[in-house]
């Protein structure tokens, strides 16, 4: 008789246990993800401040943003589709975190090249003023000259 009426209270310990059990792992993902996507900000927008094309990085970003939302929503009704979820959301910025400094060197490599295009027309361009500076009279009093050779100046 004892073990009768053991049975239930045990399925239900049973159950509480694993209902308790799981919802701080659920709990740690959740931040675990978060603090992912936190980490593949900074790394974005560093990415971003060294001149790289984020776009891609930003639309990964986003996924997995949308996904922790997802999840939070789904965590109090279904706790292990919203961990399904949260670990594809770490899995996304972790994913942005790997290519963001990929992202950043490309960025810094565009700049330096086009600041070493911008000093070089610069250069380019000063010396052809110079250029122009000391030999527009001479070329111009040669075309004047040959213009104007037939002419014939008579005193008055």
């Amino acid at each position: 008789m004892v073990v009768a009426w053991m049975r239930p209270l045990g399925v239900a310990i049973f159950l509480a246990a694993l209902l308790f059990g799981s919802a701080p792992a659920v709990a740690q993902s959740s931040g675990s993800a978060h603090a992912q996507i936190d980490q593949a900000f900074v790394a974005t927008h560093a990415a971003e401040a060294d001149g790289g094309n984020v776009t891609s990085l930003v639309s990964t970003l986003n996924q997995a943003i949308n996904l922790t939302e997802g999840a939070d929503r789904l965590n109090a009704t279904n706790p292990q589709g919203a961990a399904s979820l949260y670990s594809q959301a770490y899995s996304l910025a972790s994913d942005v975190i790997q290519k963001a400094p990929t992202v950043a060197a490309q960025g810094k490599a565009a700049v330096s090249a086009s600041t070493t295009e911008f000093y070089g027309e610069t250069v380019v361009l000063g010396a052809l003023a110079v250029v122009t500076y000391f030999f527009t009279p001479m070329v111009f009093w040669r075309i004047w000259l040959r213009a104007h050779e037939g002419w014939r100046v008579k005193k008055v």
